[in-house]
């Protein structure tokens, strides 16, 4: 007979055995040579296998080698924890490769124990694949597998976990010990202020472009990494927030906010990195003053027209300036914005009209 570390399974195993020891011995059938149980056991426990054999997927039944791999794969675990394991036949075949030094399909984990985060904690990172934990694949992270993974002396580049759509505080505090220069949380769209704390402690890159909200204590922590900022899924952005958001001084990232106050244009206006607002489609003479301000390159390509004045401030932009979705100018605000030396741009990268470039080139000197 064949054992598991499962304890339900044995348990039932063996209580369909003690049951069978009760049975009036005259009641019994002859039997035939070789192992057998009484019908009842036999059905309890099948009832088990055939749990076991749906959530590692098999189209057959389960045979005593599979389970002596799972039992490896997932040594010490009780049965309610195997059971939150999503495809478990997958994911204990990765772990073997693991716990074996073979980490080639780490990004193809949809289920992360703490042992063996503790094993990918200690791999070699002497190569350009190894400075990239991906494990994009998680949908969850407990506490005890970010505290691991945090733990890490190497100096990664990067680790991705844009699978998961929750990051408890404790994960965050645990993840936040790590030397990796960047993370990618691509499915968050909340994260507290409590983890984004943590996070800005060490990471110097923090990618979190589906975030949907952002109150100012986390800009106020976003604002102290060094890397770019990516914010693509913000569709607002209060003055408080922008307000922190300005001191950064790499690229920043706000593809979706449809729309600004004076001022949040003028707290971005103090940023010095690349600014990306291309889901503006109108911006006013007192924003686009503002935002003229900005020391890096200012991309403004979801403004469709722009008044005499707002052409003239924007015309002074020291940085680049794009224009690209510009289709209506009057030939004033054409000669203002010739001042700026990007414009037109070649190839349609700052402006795509070939009227409104053909009208600014007829006042470049």
């Amino acid at each position: 007979m064949f054992r598991i570390r499962c304890g339900n399974i044995e348990k039932n195993m063996i209580e369909g055995i003690n049951q069978h020891k009760d049975i009036d011995s005259e009641k019994v059938p002859e039997r035939k040579p070789g192992f057998e149980l009484p019908t009842f056991t036999a059905d309890n426990l099948a009832k088990e296998l055939s749990s076991l054999s749906n959530l590692i997927s098999h189209d057959q039944p389960i045979k005593e080698g599979d389970i002596k791999d799972l039992t490896l794969a997932v040594k010490g675990m009780e049965v309610e924890e195997i059971e939150q394991i999503p495809d478990l036949k997958e994911n204990t075949k990765i772990y073997q490769e693991i716990r074996a030094g073979n980490f080639e399909h780490v990004k193809d984990l949809s289920f992360l124990t703490d042992d063996i985060a503790e094993l990918l904690s200690k791999r070699p990172t002497n190569s350009l694949e190894g400075a990239e934990l991906d494990l994009n694949g998680l949908k969850t992270l407990s506490d005890e597998a970010a505290r691991h993974l945090g733990s890490t002396d190497s100096e990664l580049y990067s680790i991705k976990l844009s699978g998961l759509s929750t990051l408890s505080d404790e994960a965050a505090k645990n993840l936040g010990k790590t030397k990796r220069y960047s993370i990618e949380l691509n499915s968050l769209t909340h994260l507290s202020d409590v983890a984004s704390s943590y996070l800005c402690e060490n990471f110097k890159e923090i990618k979190l472009p589906r975030l949907t909200s952002l109150s100012p204590k986390l800009a106020e922590n976003l604002s102290r990494i060094e890397g770019r900022i990516e914010l693509w899924g913000l569709a607002s952005l209060s003055d408080e927030a922008a307000r922190y958001l300005g001191t950064h001084k790499n690229s920043l990232y706000l593809s979706r906010v449809s729309a600004i106050s004076d001022t949040v244009a003028q707290y971005l206006g103090n940023h010095e990195g690349e600014l990306i607002l291309d889901g503006l489609t109108e911006v006013s003479d007192v924003a686009a003053k503002e935002l003229s301000r900005n020391k890096g390159e200012l991309r403004l390509c979801g403004i469709r027209s722009l008044s005499d004045q707002a052409a003239k401030y924007l015309g002074k932009h020291e940085g680049r300036l794009c224009l690209r979705g510009l289709t209506t100018i009057s030939d004033k605000a054409a000669k203002f914005l010739s001042k700026n030396t990007s414009l037109p741009g070649g190839t349609g990268y700052a402006i795509s009209s070939a009227e409104v470039s053909n009208q600014i080139r007829k006042y470049r000197k």
